[in-house]
């Protein structure tokens, strides 16, 4: 009877040790969908970019163009990616679906701009922006090159299950419902979250 009782406590508490944990799961997701929002970017400098899954490198450039190039792959397989760019959209939409195995879509948007992506799984890298980043990535890797920290009102970076690598702003953490913010003298903003995976300022 001893036995029997424990392993039931034992189970309830398991039970609802991982009803807990799905509860804040479904509540995280509800409240992230929100970080990459393009209609908080600032207005005539946005851009928003969705993508599926694989690797995307988001490039700041001295041009005023919006382009995107798929790499490392062939360039028969690089019809396979289906990209599309409306210019005529406030902000500017850049979808990317369907990127090849091993391909990358180099994304090289104007310097200045201000950035809202939002991709399910893969690796993020994004540099040479100097707007705001709001950035959503659900399962991978994220790097953000920074630049100047100085330039930066806010920062906050957030993982619900994996770890946060920042020496932009000198900042290290790891584990589950994980954040690192910091503010500062600048204009731009970064809200990046990372759901699992890893999440690096640098």
């Amino acid at each position: 009877m001893g036995t029997s009782t424990k392993n039931s406590n034992l189970k309830r508490v398991l039970g609802s040790a991982g009803l807990g944990l799905l509860v804040l799961g479904v509540a995280y997701y509800v409240w992230s969908s929100d970080v990459a929002d393009a209609s908080a970017l600032r207005s005539g400098k946005g851009i928003e970019i969705r993508a599926n899954s694989g690797n995307v490198n988001i490039v700041g450039t001295q041009d005023n163009d919006v382009r995107v190039t798929i790499q490392n792959v062939s360039a028969e397989s690089a019809k396979m990616a289906h990209v599309t760019i409306d210019r005529n959209r406030n902000p500017i939409l850049v979808e990317i679906k369907d990127l090849p195995q091993f391909a990358t879509a180099s994304v090289e948007v104007p310097r200045a701009a201000s950035l809202a992506v939002s991709m399910l799984a893969g690796d993020l890298r994004i540099e040479d922006i100097d707007g705001d980043k709001l950035c959503l990535l659900r399962s991978g890797k994220m790097l953000i090159h920074v630049g100047n920290p100085e330039a930066y009102k806010s920062v906050r970076a957030f993982v619900f299950a994996g770890d946060i690598h920042a020496p932009a702003f000198n900042r290290d953490t790891g584990g589950v419902w994980r954040m690192v913010s910091w503010t500062g003298p600048g204009q731009s903003v970064i809200n990046a979250h990372v759901s699992t995976g890893l999440l690096e300022l640098r």
